[in-house]
């Protein structure tokens, strides 16, 4: 490949540095929220303007990329209900196509948004629970909520316990909440870069011990999902875990949730929602330059004594025209550097590509995963259990996978055309319907029913003869 390399140089002259605060990233940056009353009316209509937002936090992936995929969650409370609201940047809004009728167990894996709660202030903070084993408590709750884009529906599921238990005492198939039992409202951005949800669930819903009052402490955390374009599932897009005390996952413990204060009073001054939060880098110095086209850019800084002390763009994409880059004024130690001088030096080269060759041992087209579903190719997990004929084409199966596909629809010559994660042991193909049913498997998909999904593309369906969109074992 040829590639063209170009030189620049500048000098800068330091006086005086502010030492920036650590930056903890996007995981666990908010270790508390404030939830604070609601005033007498709120509309759902996905625009936020009745909500207090003064307890609002800032959820993100990472600082760099906060523009494309974050989220400002705030949360409300009256004698009645808990309201939930976030405001979400992301390119590909709103694309969930998890049935919440079908396989509402997936729905967290695409555009989705969990919270988790204590419900009984009288347990104390912290509370211990975790997944393994995975220990039952009637008091400790996760919500997931997500627009399902094939019908414009916006849902509520409510599991329970570390064991993920449907909800005690009713009966909900997959935990999902009808209709009258919250109010939801999701919104799509009109730059097409995001989308506003809001909720309002009542008490009666969530089932707490007592409605949880002013002056009230529990454990809580947040997870975010930032799904592929294909609405299929979040390995394409990002995931964000916050609301935290510490390093975990807040799915598998309750030991790193958060806390949510319910606050006696609204519209709280920021000193007392962002005490104690992270600073963001501040970013004082700038570095103006023009590079001759568009292509990659590196920027280091070097000392009086030619050291380089620190690298502040690595083979960073810049258009052609003017660029400026910012500084913090920080070694790579992450140390202010002292006053003095200190060179630039920068060096510009047209874009560095790869090129696909081949693939050993796979016969994915690509060998790599791919939006349209056609690379990369079986389980990562479990064995090959089974194939089965489908016209022209055939399937095959392992019996467990957690990141690779367990069912894979194949052309006769062995390409893949799509990959599906459910493991399975067993196979059954309608023709006539364009339907696959398939049964057994273990591991992370796993399930003791029947299921059906589309032979066309591989979507979850529904039974065309019940109500339910699974026929359990013996059932």
């Amino acid at each position: 490949m040829r590639t063209s390399a170009r030189l620049l140089v500048a000098l800068l002259i330091v006086s005086l540095i502010t030492p920036a605060l650590a930056q903890q990233g996007g995981r666990g940056r908010n270790k508390r929220i404030f939830v604070v009353p609601a005033p007498s009316k709120v509309v759902f209509n996905g625009k936020l303007d009745e909500w207090d937002l003064s307890g609002q936090i800032n959820i993100y992936v990472t600082q760099e990329t906060s523009e494309m995929q974050s989220a400002k969650v705030a949360l409300m409370y009256d004698a009645e209900a808990i309201y939930i609201s976030a405001d979400v940047r992301d390119p590909t809004p709103m694309m969930n196509r998890h049935d919440p009728r079908v396989n509402a167990e997936r729905a967290w894996d695409a555009d989705a948004f969990q919270i988790r709660f204590q419900l009984d202030p009288e347990m104390g903070y912290p509370i211990n629970f975790g997944s393994m084993p995975p220990q039952p408590h009637d008091q400790i709750v996760h919500l997931l909520m997500w627009h399902y884009t094939d019908d414009a529906s916006d849902n509520l599921q409510l599991r329970y316990g570390m064991d993920y238990a449907l909800p005690p005492g009713k009966d909900l198939p997959f935990g999902m909440v009808p209709k009258d039992g919250y109010q939801g409202k999701f919104i799509k951005n009109s730059d097409g870069r995001g989308f506003v949800f809001e909720y309002r669930i009542p008490w009666s819903t969530v089932q707490p011990k007592r409605p949880i009052k002013a002056g009230d402490l529990v454990a809580s955390a947040i997870q975010i999902q930032w799904g592929s374009p294909s609405g299929l599932d979040s390995s394409g897009g990002g995931w964000a875990m916050d609301l935290m005390s510490g390093p975990g996952f807040s799915f598998q413990s309750t030991a790193c949730w958060g806390k949510a204060i319910f606050s006696d009073k609204g519209n709280l001054p920021k000193e007392i929602t962002q005490e104690g939060l992270p600073i963001e880098p501040p970013l004082p110095l700038t570095i103006e330059y023009n590079p001759p086209g568009d292509g990659d850019v590196t920027i280091a800084l070097q000392d009086s004594q030619g050291q380089f002390v620190r690298y502040v763009v690595v083979q960073q994409s810049r258009k052609a025209g003017k660029v400026i880059d910012k500084w913090d004024g920080l070694h790579d130690a992450g140390k202010p550097l002292l006053p003095g001088k200190y060179t630039w030096k920068g060096i510009y080269h047209e874009p560095i590509i790869t090129k696909y060759v081949m693939g050993l041992h796979n016969s994915g087209s690509p060998s790599y995963r791919t939006p349209e579903g056609t690379g990369a190719w079986g389980a990562d997990h479990g064995r090959p259990s089974t194939v089965s004929a489908a016209g022209d084409h055939m399937l095959l199966a392992w019996d467990g996978g957690e990141a690779g596909d367990s069912i894979l629809k194949t052309d006769l010559a062995g390409r893949k055309i799509w990959g599906i994660k459910p493991g399975a042991l067993h196979l059954a193909v309608d023709l006539k319907s364009d339907r696959v049913f398939i049964v057994g498997g273990g591991g992370f998909h796993d399930g003791a029913h029947v299921q059906v999904y589309s032979l066309i593309d591989g979507r979850p369906l529904r039974f065309g003869t019940g109500p339910d969109a699974e026929h359990r074992a013996g059932g």
